[in-house]
């Protein structure tokens, strides 16, 4: 390569000779003919001024560089060219940075001042151009070699071009890559930890334990054999990758804890088989000289130096932790892990039973029971719980232990109850707590008792209520039911007083009834519930028809009995009707507050004169107060 150099370098001055000769104008001479120049190296320029005639004083030239250095030159000439050696500059060649030389003559013949145009140069330049990133065995290399590996891999990165411009129409990459490995490291095929190589490749051999960093840069070596003393060949800023050499990860796992992390338990358990965890280790890897230690809550018995240490809680609740170091080895090498520490939060209640597992519980949290019946509730067993304590509804008894009150404990999670033969109530509620005698009893587990279909009653069509009044005649449905919809109802017996008339239904559980003319009529009906037995319930209601504005009025359907003092007619003709609510008195008040009349309430409705003059008033009330009422004339 230095002899063909050497060619460029002879025909830059010969050439001009043969093609100049004949030109008027001046034109700088590329050796590189637009190609590329190399930088840190003296490169040959010339001109070939016309000089006939000039003197001896000869012609002279000025040269302005810009991007470069002037090397040697000679100032004037006779007869020949007018030459320059120039350093250009490792800088790369750019739109804001276009190097260029210019020449300009003086004392020459025709004419006599002669200028070039500037001589545009393109650089082999990589001062500012990237490398990377580092490839490791073809994959992005993260950094990361793990710890104790030593096998062979395979350092790259991509290919670097010369930056030239665009219009030079030329792909050119650069000739050499210098690496840089951390120390204990080596090179395949080569010494030291710093070493070129002409492919953008290397293989190194990584030590199982050195850590660092690795650097490469892009060297560009075309022009390296003509460079001048202290000048260097072009080349990148280095591109440097962190290397790290990881452990495998170690943790503190347990029964509870598989996966690792914070354990948190429930008063009365205990910490399951803690012990050290660590996953698939690569081949020749292993863990060894455990060290465990443990705080709080947390207390040791033994081991702490194994990898099966005795630990165990105190009793209660509270916090602890557990620390754990060990020692990592593989191929020769060793490095002291430390697994994250765990925190044992342990709740000073007992554990909650979690669900009934019998008998079936409904979506709601019921449970029906019928009179007599032995249902067993059971559920899994609590960790940490030494017994269970069950609280039961009055009435109810322990199957095998009848005289046993609630609450009641029990060794195991289940209970069997005797239900009684008939039920104080339609509901009760059953529940249960894990207890230990170092802990707080846990929240309840608890189940909702549907406990038979409670009191009988009867209802009618046009809901009448016990002691309401109808009119004559009305007919009537009536049905006989229970406090709470459970079980079957059979066997009815109906029984009516009072002269109403039965249309059917003596014996089903609906009753059609038409009411008399007056009086009061009374009903009873008797009837059996599956579920807790004989059920009986009585109606009753009066015969009777109200007035509207003095006229008789009554309609098919049934009036509820007053809650209010009624008078009627009005204005009064000289005998006034009375309706007011049983068990009360009745006061009558003139407008001055003279008490006109006293009286017990009567029932059905009671006729008097009408009392004094005009403008009275009446209202139930206590001899000590006149509250307000309705008023008539």
């Amino acid at each position: 390569m230095k002899t063909l150099f050497s060619f460029l370098l002879t025909i830059a001055c010969l050439f001009p000779l043969v093609s100049q000769a004949q030109q008027s104008t001046i034109k700088i001479n590329d050796p590189f003919n637009g190609l590329p120049a190399c930088t840190g190296v003296p490169i040959l320029y010339s001109v070939q001024p016309q000089t006939q005639g000039v003197g001896t004083n000869g012609c002279s030239a000025i040269w302005t560089i810009k991007g470069g250095r002037q090397y040697q030159t000679n100032q004037t000439t006779v007869d020949g060219p007018l030459v320059i050696q120039v350093v250009w500059d490792d800088l790369p060649t750019s739109d804001s940075n276009p190097p260029s030389l210019t020449v300009q003559t003086r004392n020459c013949s025709n004419p006599a001042v002669n200028a070039s145009a500037p001589l545009p140069v393109v650089t082999r330049s990589l001062a500012t151009t990237s490398v990377g990133p580092i490839s490791l065995n073809g994959a992005v290399f993260n950094g990361e070699i793990p710890f104790g590996d030593n096998t062979v891999v395979t350092l790259s990165v991509p290919q670097v071009r010369l930056p030239y411009p665009a219009a030079t129409n030329r792909t050119d990459f650069a000739g050499s890559y210098e690496w840089t490995i951390p120390a204990g490291w080596q090179f395949e095929g080569f010494s030291g930890t710093t070493a070129r190589t002409n492919t953008n490749s290397v293989r190194v051999i990584p030590s199982p334990a050195g850590a660092g960093s690795i650097s490469v840069r892009a060297l560009d070596t075309f022009c390296n054999s003509y460079l001048l003393a202290g000048q260097n060949v072009s080349r990148t800023q280095p591109f440097v990758q962190p290397v790290t050499r990881p452990v495998p990860p170690l943790r503190i796992i347990s029964d509870q804890t598989p996966q690792g992390g914070n354990i948190s338990l429930f008063c009365g358990q205990n910490l399951q088989n803690v012990r050290p965890g660590a996953g698939t280790l690569p081949a020749g890897g292993s863990f060894g000289n455990y060290q465990f230690a443990v705080s709080g809550i947390v207390n040791s018995f033994c081991c702490l130096n194994t990898a099966t240490p005795g630990v165990f809680l105190r009793p209660g609740g509270g916090t602890g932790t557990i620390n754990l170091q060990a020692t990592y080895t593989r191929n020769g090498v060793s490095a002291t892990v430390t697994a994250p520490p765990i925190v044992v939060q342990v709740n000073p209640q007992v554990a909650t039973p979690t669900a009934f597992t019998s008998p079936a519980i409904g979506s709601g949290n019921n449970f029906a029971v019928c009179a007599n019946d032995q249902p067993l509730f059971r559920f899994a067993a609590v960790a940490g719980a030494t017994g269970y304590s069950w609280e039961f509804p009055a009435g109810f008894t322990v199957v095998g232990n009848p005289t046993a009150t609630s609450p009641y404990v029990t060794a195991a999670p289940e209970l069997q109850l005797h239900a009684p033969a008939t039920f104080a109530a339609t509901t009760g509620m059953l529940q249960v707590r894990a207890i230990n005698a170092s802990c707080q009893a846990s929240n309840p587990l608890f189940v909702q008792l549907l406990t038979g279909s409670g009191e009988g009653g009867i209802s009618s069509t046009d809901y009448t209520p016990a002691g309401g009044t109808v009119c004559p005649y009305t007919s009537l449905m009536l049905l006989a039911t229970t406090q709470a919809t459970r079980g079957q109802n059979t066997n009815f017996q109906w029984s009516v007083s009072g002269g109403a008339s039965v249309g059917n239904g003596t014996t089903s559980t609906n009753l059609e009834l038409q009411m008399p003319e007056s009086g009061s009529v009374y009903v009873q009906v008797q009837f059996q519930n599956e579920c807790d037995g004989l059920k009986t319930a009585s109606w009753y209601v009066n015969i009777g028809q109200t007035y509207v504005n003095g006229r008789p009025v009554c309609s098919p359907q049934s009036r509820m009995a007053p809650s209010q003092p009624v008078a009627y007619p009005n204005p009064a003709n000289g005998t006034l009707t009375l309706e007011q609510p049983a068990g009360t008195g009745l006061t009558i008040y003139t407008r001055a507050g003279w008490c006109t009349r006293a009286a017990p309430a009567s029932s059905p409705p009671a006729s008097i004169p009408a009392p004094g003059p005009p403008g009275c008033t009446f209202c139930t009330a206590s001899a000590a107060s006149k509250p307000s009422g309705s008023s008539w004339r």
